[in-house]
């Protein structure tokens, strides 16, 4: 090769490489913490402290319906009526008509039945006049009776002591009161029996009346009506089909309050109260979120899987559109049957340990010790729970904290820089410190 050829790629070369120089050194990262050679790094550190935070308890369960009703035919027939807007999905009120079967044969017999009422109650109003009139012949059998006993006497009398008269006109006498004997004893006895008589007409009467009210009853069976208000969940029957007794014909879910039984882990009960308020998520990656507030707790804890159930009452705001459709009237409808995880925030909060979340490294933190040189010191931390926010102390802009169980006073440093260099032991230089020592 030439001389000169070799010259210029030579510089073609030397130029290149240093273009490639000039690219690596503008590409270069430039340090975190800037830091002299040959001396230990430099290092942030953050303030230990304890904060008065809530522990918020997570658990899993599946919602359900406070209030649904299930609507059963209490009579036997065939349906003749089912108003259009009855389908699944659509809104009922209270009173609203689900479904008619038909009542010809109750009301016939609910005819039937009132005639047999109405004859029994004029049988018992014509004994109550009998027995008036029989009231009144006896009073006058017993005058005439009276009568005839005096006059006989005073026949027999005469009789007897001055021999006028014949024993004809005696017997006559005699014969006479004993006809007002016997007609009074029959008045006396046809009397007696009107009470039986009026006792075996009123247990007819009560036996025919309290038919008559199922009947009555059964007539206002025949019409099924909706017993509260919310979404029809599915409409078993339709016209023509043959009801038989006890057969389900509808079911009906209050959408308005549901209740939710939360597991949570055992532990939680010395935290949560009643009232406490839970945010409910699903299990899915939506957004969608709903409130609700504790209403109870179970009162025991299960042995075997160490947890206890509270159960929360979420109240959704509803609305009806113009289809018949219940819709929320913010953001999505929460439904029963759903599994979703619920987030309790408890309303008595305590004192927790606190470090920033970014000094927590392989379950453990790195502190800076007091003596000189300074060097890193790592402790093992047992994490309670993921805290985001800040509170009395706290640096300005760290928000992401972690409640930990360790052997750590408060008031000494965590290291939250040069993590990746150091090591429990490592010599370190003290920079800048944040939080409230």
């Amino acid at each position: 090769m030439p001389l000169v050829t070799r010259i210029v790629v030579g510089l073609l070369l030397l130029g290149g490489a240093i273009g490639l120089l000039q690219v690596l050194k503008a590409t270069k990262a430039e340090p975190a913490l800037t830091q002299d050679a040959g001396l230990p790094p430099l290092v942030r550190t953050v303030a230990v402290q304890r904060a008065i935070t809530a522990r918020p308890w997570t658990g899993y369960g599946t919602v359900r319906a406070m209030s649904s009703a299930r609507v059963a035919t209490q009579i036997a027939g065939r349906i003749v009526e089912r108003p259009e807007a009855i389908e699944a999905g659509l809104v009922v009120e209270p009173g609203d008509l689900l479904l008619r079967i038909d009542p010809g044969d109750f009301e016939r017999r609910v005819a039937a039945l009132g005639g047999r009422v109405a004859a029994l109650e004029a049988d018992l109003e014509q004994l109550g006049i009998e027995a008036e009139s029989l009231d009144e012949q006896l009073t006058l059998v017993l005058e005439e009776s009276d009568i005839a006993r005096r006059e006989y006497e005073r026949v027999k009398g005469v009789f007897e002591d001055r021999g006028a008269g014949t024993q004809t006109e005696v017997d006559q006498k005699l014969s006479a009161l004993r006809r007002a004997e016997r007609e009074a004893s029959t008045l006396r006895q046809r009397s007696r029996s009107i009470p039986t008589r009026r006792a075996a007409i009123e247990a007819n009467l009560s036996s025919q009346n309290a038919e008559l009210a199922l009947a009555r009853q059964d007539l206002v069976r025949a019409i099924l009506v909706a017993p509260i208000r919310g979404v029809l969940q599915d409409v078993q029957l339709d016209v023509g089909d043959y009801a038989q007794v006890g057969a389900e014909a509808a079911r009906i879910v209050d959408l308005t309050k549901l209740e939710l039984p939360l597991s949570l882990p055992a532990s939680a009960s010395v935290d949560i109260t009643i009232g406490d308020e839970v945010v409910v998520a699903l299990e899915s990656n939506s957004d969608a979120t709903w409130t609700g507030q504790i209403s109870r707790l179970a009162p025991e804890a299960d042995a075997q899987t160490r947890s206890i159930q509270v159960f929360v009452e979420i109240t959704q705001k509803l609305r009806i559109d113009g289809s018949g459709v219940l819709t929320p009237a913010t953001g999505q409808l929460l439904r029963p049957g759903m599994f979703v995880i619920g987030r309790v925030t408890p309303s008595r909060p305590v004192a927790h340990l606190m470090v920033p979340r970014r000094s927590v490294v392989q379950g453990g933190v790195l502190v800076a010790q007091s003596n000189s040189p300074a060097r890193a010191e790592r402790i093992d931390v047992q994490t309670l729970f993921a805290y985001e926010g800040t509170f009395d102390g706290a640096p300005e802009g760290e928000t992401q904290w972690f409640a930990v169980l360790a052997d750590i006073a408060e008031g000494r440093r965590v290291l939250v820089s040069n993590l990746d260099d150091l090591r429990d032991g490592s010599p370190i230089r003290l920079g800048q410190s944040e939080g409230t020592p």
